[in-house]
């Protein structure tokens, strides 16, 4: 997909298609300690470590290769990592208005404390189920949904519908 124009004070992209592994470990197992072990925190500044549940974490980087991100982790034996580079699509939402589009079609607190630096949650943003991470105290957002929605996401996100709400 290419860059869409700057809309409310926001620009959508998607990302380049980077290494993305969703980990799992044994119940019970010693969590590898580059993995969060607290409801949506975030661990890492490139790759992250995004904590989605019990025993379950989303874990990317910008650039490279799975093979190499599972390696950086050094997981032990009770923990699984499943490439889902392909089937993973990531947006990034950034400028000035990107919270006021978020607010639009996610019940979420964006302008409050849902989501402080460096922080992610499971939301859905209308009716796609969404990975949100907010890398750092600026104004970007990180957007993670199934591949096969990615088209419905982008343009809802930049639909004239939710231009109107901003």
């Amino acid at each position: 997909m290419a860059d869409i124009p700057t809309i409310a004070a926001a620009t959508l992209r998607e990302l380049a298609l980077a290494p993305k592994l969703l980990v799992q470990c044994m119940p019970k197992a010693a969590v590898c300690s580059a993995l969060p072990v607290h409801p949506n925190s975030v661990r890492g500044s490139g790759p992250w470590s995004l904590w989605l549940g019990p025993e379950e974490w989303l874990v990317y980087a910008d650039s490279g290769a799975a093979d190499s991100l599972g390696r950086t982790l050094e997981l032990p034996a009770s923990h699984l990592a499943t490439d889902i580079s392909s089937g993973l699509t990531a947006l990034e939402l950034a400028g000035p208005g990107a919270a006021e589009v978020l607010t639009a079609g996610c019940g979420l607190d964006i302008a409050g404390t849902a989501l402080t630096a460096n922080s992610c949650a499971q939301t859905h943003y209308h009716h796609v189920s969404i990975i949100l991470h907010r890398p750092a105290g600026d104004d970007r957002w990180r957007l993670f949904a199934d591949r096969s929605l990615a088209r419905y996401l982008r343009d809802s996100l930049s639909s004239q519908h939710e231009i109107r709400h901003l």
